[in-house]
């Protein structure tokens, strides 16, 4: 990471301009990149269900486990509200609402039983641990 100073001469003019080396820039971002393809791979291939939740309560992302767990297609749980996928249940949808509540207050939600709902109706028992993305 160096800075280098390079003066032009012609006939009647004298240019000076300077030029930074923006290897260790080009290192962190290859770095900052081959990190990120990482987190992706563990994420879609995690043996467990992932889903990224927006601010505003809809999913983001989900991985393959995710649609497996649920019978749905990964691309009908993306922007699907995610209150919708707990069945209509007090430890399904009642419970959610108080558990994100929690969350949103600051407490750490692990190992909160939760029951969801298979596209086919079925009610599925889940453990669900809730973690902050900062980005």
């Amino acid at each position: 990471m160096g800075t280098s100073c390079h003066r032009l001469r012609s006939r009647s003019t004298v240019l000076n301009f300077t030029t930074t080396n923006n290897g260790a820039r080009a290192d962190r971002e290859v770095t900052e990149r081959e990190s990120e393809e990482r987190f992706r791979d563990l994420y879609r291939d995690a043996p467990v269900a992932y889903f990224s939740v927006k601010p505003n309560g809809h999913i983001h992302q989900a991985n393959e486990q995710a649609s497996i767990l649920l019978g749905s297609e990964h691309e009908s749980l993306v922007g699907t509200p995610v209150i919708d996928l707990y069945a209509d249940t007090p430890n399904g949808k009642e419970k959610a609402r108080r558990t994100f509540q929690r969350f949103i207050n600051g407490e750490t939600i692990r190992n909160e039983e939760l029951q969801m709902q298979h596209r086919d109706g079925r009610v599925i028992w889940v453990n669900l641990t809730v973690t902050p993305v900062r980005r």
